[in-house]
């Protein structure tokens, strides 16, 4: 785009999970399609207006170009034409938008208020700590939330919380599953006590 490579920001915070650029390795798609998947998780799960880029619903990728607005080529422009594996994603993507809208822990109109959430194992002052917990409380019907986010090296076995009286924990994601049993809409009951989170992986569970 005749910038001489000048454009775009030098501050990038992205990991390539073990190869750079294209790669046969199966272990690394892998590890991608679950990273995909914990992101549009946390996106989902968060309060506001959720942004995404173009794409980012099947796997779309600019080859690390952090400015692509500027190119008119090939890869900058959207593929219709999707790989089984994107079209996982795209359903995981539509099944995560589906609970948003419809669950009222989700998509609040006011900043969370306490009772709204409890965070658990909330050691803040542990810098080595890469895993988070937390439950969103639904005060209406008692469907609350729980959320698992493991970006450690290795598995986490988290004893679950006690859900609201007379439910009990449904497993709606587990992104270390592959698809369609990443997101199950109806949530998978029986799930136990103690739950073991795959090493960068998230899980959802609901109380039903």
């Amino acid at each position: 785009n005749g910038e001489g490579n000048r454009d775009g920001t030098n501050d990038n915070f992205s990991w390539n999970c073990g190869a750079e650029g294209h790669t046969g390795d199966k272990g690394v798609l892998a590890l991608r399609a679950r990273q995909q998947r914990n992101c549009l998780l946390a996106l989902m799960l968060s309060q506001g207006t959720p942004m995404m880029v173009m794409g980012d619903e099947c796997m779309m990728t600019h080859h690390g170009n952090n400015n692509w607005y500027g190119h008119d080529v090939e890869w900058t422009q959207l593929v219709w034409e999707l790989s089984s594996e994107a079209e996982g994603l795209q359903r995981f993507t539509s099944e995560l938008i589906k609970l948003r809208r419809s669950h009222p822990a989700l998509g609040r109109e006011a900043f969370l208020k306490p009772g709204d959430i409890t965070w658990h194992e909330d050691n803040w002052a542990n810098d080595e700590s890469r895993f988070l917990a937390f439950t969103l409380h639904d005060r209406v019907g008692g469907a609350d939330l729980y959320a698992a986010f493991n970006s450690h090296t290795f598995q986490v076995e988290v004893a679950l919380p006690p859900p609201p009286p007379g439910k009990r924990w449904c497993r709606v994601v587990d992104t270390n599953l592959p698809t369609p049993r990443d997101f199950t809409p109806g949530g998978n009951k029986g799930v136990e006590p103690r739950y073991a989170v795959t090493a960068f992986s998230a899980i959802l569970l609901m109380a039903k």
